[in-house]
């Protein structure tokens, strides 16, 4: 502990801050780096309506306040982690090469796969404060056999705030370039973070919300990743090879988190979160580790070429 901030919160805090720095300048080196440091940014601000709906409103969860940094009643280190995985996503999502709207899924997915391995560390990071045993943050359970610890019906909804928040980001792009409005060029970032509250609670019955019952949302779990895997395989040709050098971020972001994820878990003895930190990290290694090779083979192709 430091004074009243857990130790394992702290370094958190720090890692969050990192990743999101990390982002901050690269989105900083594009062309059109505005509107790439306003779409981080504004998904803090998009994703912390969403959270305090969460806390507030719907009572499925709670933070534990004993953060240095806290917007609300959401600690900041979990935007800000949230925003760097939608960021490094998005820009993985460009290299795919898939239509926008698929966005909705394959983002979404690519960002629950994250999730998958976050939140069973997350939860299970535990101290006692006042007699009472918290984690980072605290799940309201209305059934047994979760996700090691985590309601089925939060990753289908990180699937779709994630999804939605990049989608209308290219609906209002799409719209700006249609109708030559540049001040919704200019807007659209803020917009997205703004809006997207309305399609998470427009939809959110439908796609996400399975009245709290283990099987309803589980189902809607399975189907909103199985349309995500479905249109990267279909579209598995299409993919362009990343370039390494530039976009780098695209690896770094989710092996620097499953590696946090790792040294948290193990270091701590966390057996809860055992099974999925193993899992995911072979995927991951598996995944990123064709990307890379892909992209490398394109940079030697390129170079001899020329």
């Amino acid at each position: 502990m430091i004074g009243q901030y857990p130790l394992t919160w702290v370094i958190n805090d720090i890692f969050a801050i990192i990743l999101f720095f990390m982002c901050l300048f690269h989105a900083l080196r594009q062309k059109n780096y505005q509107n790439k440091v306003f779409e981080l940014i504004m998904f803090v601000f998009g994703a912390g309506i969403f959270e305090h709906v969460g806390v507030f409103i719907t009572h499925t969860y709670s933070y534990d306040p004993h953060r240095i940094m806290m917007a609300g009643a959401i600690p900041l280190a979990t935007l800000l982690i949230e925003a760097a995985i939608v960021y490094s996503s998005t820009i993985l999502f460009e290299y795919l090469n898939m239509k926008s709207w698929m966005s909705i899924w394959v983002v979404g997915f690519l960002c629950v796969f994250q999730d998958f391995s976050i939140d069973p560390v997350y939860v299970h990071d535990r101290y006692m404060f006042n007699g009472v045993l918290s984690g980072q943050w605290n799940w309201a359970f209305k059934y047994h056999n979760s996700f090691f610890g985590i309601p089925y019906q939060n990753f289908t909804g990180w699937v779709y705030m994630t999804g939605f928040y990049v989608a209308l980001l290219y609906l209002d792009y799409w719209l700006a370039k249609k109708y030559s409005k540049r001040w919704l060029q200019t807007a659209t970032p803020f917009l997205a973070g703004l809006l997207l509250i309305i399609p998470l609670l427009a939809f959110g019955m439908f796609l996400i919300d399975g009245n709290s019952k283990l099987v309803p949302e589980l189902v809607k779990l399975v189907i909103a990743c199985l349309i995500g895997i479905g249109l990267m395989i279909a579209n598995w040709n299409k993919m362009k090879p990343i370039d390494i050098k530039q976009d780098k971020i695209i690896f770094t972001i989710p092996l620097l988190i499953q590696v946090y994820n790792l040294v948290i878990g193990f270091g701590l003895q966390l057996k809860q979160a055992y099974i999925p930190l193993i899992v995911c990290t072979i995927i991951e290694i598996c995944y990123f580790g064709y990307l890379y090779r892909k992209g490398k083979r394109s940079a030697r192709l390129s170079f001899n070429n020329n």
